[in-house]
């Protein structure tokens, strides 16, 4: 079973990534509008994928082009030539 990170939306948002049946879910992080949001938001993601021992191989994002979620999804996937 594929490993997946969502990365969830602009506002409000968490993150979830999955290993096998298992789901962990982020933290309230909350709307990605400025940078230390961000950063809290990408720090956040390598915690849990070196915590969970996670290397997701699909990412999950809104389609919205101009979500900072958004954006970290597809720069993540160019970075680990995910698809």
């Amino acid at each position: 079973m594929e490993q997946i990170l969502a990365v969830g939306a602009e506002l409000k948002n968490t993150f979830c990534l999955t290993r096998e049946s298992y789901a962990f879910i982020s933290h309230h992080i909350g709307d990605l509008e400025n940078y230390e949001t961000l950063q809290s938001f990408e720090t956040g993601i390598e915690h849990f994928k070196r915590l969970f021992r996670i290397e997701p191989q699909l990412v999950s994002a809104d389609l919205h082009p101009d979500y900072l979620s958004t954006r970290y999804a597809q720069a993540y996937c160019r970075e680990h030539e995910i698809p």
